[in-house]
């Protein structure tokens, strides 16, 4: 395994890499393969994995029916009549003002922390990277003479996200592992640990359920118990926020305290295998990840397994560009190269090609159609796989009038095309609501899509959107994109 030569890519436009941990979440590292997300801190001791998955959704509200269809005519009417007030008022006799809610929020699942016992609180030669050509990041430092690394990656083929922990010197890899979710008044979390394993499980206000495992494997040393269950005695439940108020809780009521742990001691290497999962794929989502976590292959055959399939996506194009003064790209951070841009006062071609294979990577790592066999993929939505509020902006939603497309536009130039796949599959799942929406709403034949889905779910509506009739218009041109480049007869007849 090229393991060795990782950070000997620092002068590619398919790498980023610093020489500070994230300070927060929007700066980590993402990772994804269609399914889970990960977000992947790098930092030494008190590591943090943000953890996602597709199909996590908040599930509490139905499409609902407002019977302005009755109203149509006179509405109409009025319009014409320019009498814009009355036809308002007769509108809202039914329809909300802005302060609806329109959709489910997609939400987090969990975190991973990592609480290390290093050599020595002095930390030196520390950079952290992500590989985007190949899906992995690596954080890497020295601690007390001893080097440290530490891989993660997610893998496609066998839905896991792996995390592997390697030292220069034998037995120095010691650490606590646990799962915790930040604090959220609208779901009860519990956890449990037991020999060389911890897992969580998640269930909203509304039956909403969702759970995750992480199995610890070493090599020499021991695995012994940290803290049995799940919760800290006493702390108190934040209150809850209605209406539009968004909910940011990035970083916020988190506790690597809460969770379930277990102990990895004086081993020579360890492997984390991660695996989230929610009622949809089993009543019991935290059994069903453990059980499946169960006699995969060992890491470095993971490793390779998932190197060959990313590169193989991620290969499909490449970008590059003349640099203006014919001068090899410095070896710089790639905070560094960003305030090389900013100084200039325009991006070099450096940066072009950073930004268009950091697009790419993020596309290739959100969007991935899943495994024959699996769960229907839920398509790219508003900020990726990645989310770590448990109200986020615009939901983290589809918006039809612009989002999704902005998704899903440039990914045949990507060499993506199965990726409009679960696109098609979730137009196709929502067509029903669809239909009677355009009933209930207009009074007409036909299918309307209101401006905010979620991947089951046409959003509510409002006076601001009531009069927006342009779904169909958009979604059918990503589909002819797909079909244009497609050109099978049973892709068209499916969109037809």
């Amino acid at each position: 395994m090229s393991d060795d030569l990782f950070f000997g890519k620092t002068n590619s436009s398919s790498f980023m890499w610093d020489v500070n941990p994230a300070s927060d979440w929007a700066e980590s590292y993402p990772l994804g393969n269609g399914r889970l997300g990960a977000m992947v801190y790098g930092r030494p001791k008190n590591e943090i994995f943000a953890l996602n998955h597709d199909l996590l959704w908040r599930d509490y509200l139905k499409h609902p029916a407002y019977g302005t269809y009755r109203d149509i005519s006179e509405i109409k009417s009025l319009c014409r009549q320019k009498r814009w007030g009355e036809a308002t008022r007769r509108l809202k006799r039914t329809i909300p003002e802005e302060n609806a809610i329109y959709i489910n929020p997609f939400v987090p699942a969990f975190d991973l922390y990592l609480n290390m016992t290093l050599p020595s609180e002095e930390i030196s030669g520390y950079r952290r990277g992500l590989d985007l050509e190949n899906g992995i990041a690596r954080t890497e430092f020295v601690s007390g003479g001893v080097g440290f690394t530490r891989t993660a990656f997610c893998s496609y083929d066998y839905g896991a996200i792996v995390v592997h922990f390697a030292a220069s010197a034998p037995g120095t890899l010691t650490g606590e592992v646990s799962l915790s979710r930040m604090l959220d008044p609208e779901c009860e979390v519990t956890g449990k640990a037991g020999y060389g394993y911890v897992t969580i499980s998640g269930e909203f206000e509304e039956g909403k359920r969702f759970g995750g495992a992480v199995r610890v494997l070493h090599r020499n040393g021991r695995i012994t118990m940290g803290k049995r269950t799940y919760g800290i005695d006493g702390e108190e439940m934040p209150g809850k926020r209605f209406g539009l108020g968004y909910v940011y809780d990035r970083d916020s009521y988190v506790n690597p305290a809460r969770g379930a742990s277990v102990w990895f001691d004086s081993s020579d290497e360890v492997t984390l295998l991660v695996r989230i999962a929610t009622d949809e794929e089993a009543p019991d989502p935290a059994a069903y990840c453990l059980e499946r976590l169960s006699g995969l292959p060992e890491y470095h055959a993971l490793y390779m397994v998932h190197k060959e399939r990313f590169s193989g996506f991620y290969h499909r194009t490449s970008l590059v560009l003349e640099p203006a003064d014919g001068q090899e790209a410095p070896d710089m951070t790639t905070p560094e190269r960003i305030q090389e841009s900013k100084d200039a006062g325009r991006l070099t071609p450096f940066m072009l090609e950073l930004m268009y294979n950091s697009a790419r990577y993020i596309a290739i790592s959100s969007g991935m159609p899943q495994p024959k066999g699996a769960l229907p993929k839920a398509p790219i939505n508003l900020q990726g796989i990645w989310c770590r509020d448990t109200r986020p902006a615009w939901e983290s939603d589809y918006h039809v009038d612009l989002n999704i497309e902005m998704c899903y536009w440039p990914l045949v130039n990507g060499g993506l095309i199965e990726w409009y796949g679960p696109y098609l599959d979730w137009i196709e799942r929502l067509m029903e609501q669809a239909r009677a929406c355009a009933a209930d709403l207009y009074g007409a034949r036909g299918a309307t899509m209101n401006g905010c889905c979620d991947p089951k779910t046409l959003g509510g509506n409002s006076d601001v959107g009531f009069g927006w009739l342009g779904s169909a218009a958009w979604l059918g041109q990503i589909l002819w994109i797909y079909y244009e480049h497609d050109l099978r007869e049973e892709t068209l007849m499916r969109i037809y």
